[in-house]
């Protein structure tokens, strides 16, 4: 073939047809002229198919240009509509949903992208295209026979392009959702295997992944050509319950994970408002009800870090401690106080806001006056306070009565231990020892 191209490359096609046209009308067919003859029908053979496979090399490309640019389309609305759906079910939605989209599109899975894919099976059927025209048209082969051909060749690579859709969509999608997940603190998802799914996917249904670890082909879809199982965040019940009233009482989500991070952090990193320190009182340290007013930010943050480093020496006294909140009367700087009204138990701890804005002053003055002994600022402060918190836990404990039990059978039991903790039972064994 390669050879007579070459020999065709050399000839005059114009100047060949006219001598051809002049042998076929004189009927001079000698050795010579037979030569040529079969020489010219080579040759435009040759560059018959040359033609046809260039004109069928262009419609080709146009073609598979038409289909990147759907693919292109139907895979950027699929992962809109799934950031969109996600966002409907976890409650954030993302600023810009059309550059992320693009960008999950556009990326490389299994070391290609899906155009890098498309023009893989471009060039793969032009290259048996070729083939199968060159085998066509120089042996002359029936026409008919050769577009049965063609049409059986057009089907798989039909196939293959529906089956890249349907495998791009599913990782399309997946990732979506893993973007989604980390968006709304989610650290683990559940792999939801379709009905009908195959032993691979069924394996791994029901089952739970770190959501840093999602991994499309490994335990998320697809986890092979044309795979259509999904996945689900997953929450742990409590938590997930948990996370619903913060919703409720007009948090966010971001807020959340702010306060899921400082739950599971071993240090207290200060937070930015005064909202986010509110809500960590309540949401982190169990605190039920809070009024910080005439407090700075960062007063509420030493108060936050001060019960966190108390809580964790003495985890018993978490949620032990109702309400903080500001006080002016009573003269005092910071104070725990428990209230007993009808049956019903309450307890608190009081600060001042003007005294806590100059801690240091206080609680020098109030060192040399003999009132108080050497404290830590607001820290001291509130280890003091929460000593006579812990002083009440330990009298209703000893004694194995719940101090915010309504019910009316233990109401005298309660009134006793309140009596008994008032009285000071423990004061001076636990304030001292501990504090």
């Amino acid at each position: 073939m390669a050879e007579a191209k070459k020999r065709a490359a050399k000839l005059d096609i114009e100047a060949y047809g006219r001598k051809a046209a002049k042998y076929v009308k004189e009927k001079n067919f000698s050795k010579q002229a037979n030569e040529e003859m079969r020489l010219y029908n080579l040759t435009m053979k040759v560059n018959r198919l040359e033609l046809l496979k260039a004109q069928i090399g262009l419609e080709m490309v146009s073609g598979f240009d038409e289909l990147q640019k759907y693919y292109e389309e139907i895979l950027t609305d699929r992962a809109v509509s799934e950031f969109e759906r996600q966002a409907g079910i976890l409650g954030k939605t993302i600023q810009n949903n059309a550059k992320a989209a693009n960008a999950i599109v556009n990326a490389s899975f299994h070391n290609a992208t899906f155009s890098d894919r498309i023009w893989m099976y471009q060039d793969m059927l032009k290259n048996e295209l070729s083939s199968l025209l060159q085998t066509g048209l120089i042996r002359g082969e029936n026409p008919r026979r050769l577009a049965t051909h063609l049409r059986k060749r057009f089907g798989v690579s039909q196939g293959n392009a529906e089956r890249l859709m349907i495998t791009e969509l599913a990782r399309v999608q997946t990732e979506a959702q893993k973007q989604s997940f980390e968006r709304n603190g989610f650290e683990e998802y559940t792999f939801l295997a379709l009905g009908d799914a195959c032993p691979i996917c069924k394996a791994l249904d029901g089952k739970h992944f770190k959501v840093k670890k999602m991994m499309p082909g490994t335990n998320a879809s697809p986890m092979h050509p044309r795979c259509r199982c999904s996945v689900a965040a997953y929450e742990d019940s409590e938590d997930y319950g948990d996370w619903l009233d913060f919703l409720d009482k007009g948090g966010t989500t971001e807020e959340w994970n702010e306060l899921k991070k400082q739950r599971n952090s071993k240090e207290y990193s200060a937070l930015k408002t005064k909202k986010e320190a509110a809500d960590y009182l309540k949401n982190v340290l169990g605190v039920n009800s809070v009024n910080l007013k005439g407090l700075t930010v960062d007063e509420i943050n030493e108060i936050n870090k001060s019960l966190r480093n108390i809580y964790q020496e003495y985890p018993q006294l978490q949620f032990f401690i109702q309400k903080v909140k500001t006080s002016i009367s009573g003269g005092h700087t910071a104070a725990f106080v428990s209230k007993y009204d009808a049956g019903k138990i309450t307890t608190e701890i009081l600060v001042n806001p003007t005294d806590f804005k100059n801690i240091k002053k206080v609680v020098d003055r109030s060192v040399k006056a003999g009132y108080w002994t050497p404290k830590e600022g607001i820290e001291g402060v509130m280890r003091h306070e929460t000593g006579h918190a812990l002083e009440m836990y330990l009298t209703f404990s000893e004694r194995g009565v719940n101090p915010f039990d309504t019910q009316p059978n233990g109401l005298v039991d309660r009134y006793q231990a309140m009596k008994a903790s008032m009285a000071g039972e423990y004061s001076k064994k636990v304030v001292s020892k501990a504090f």
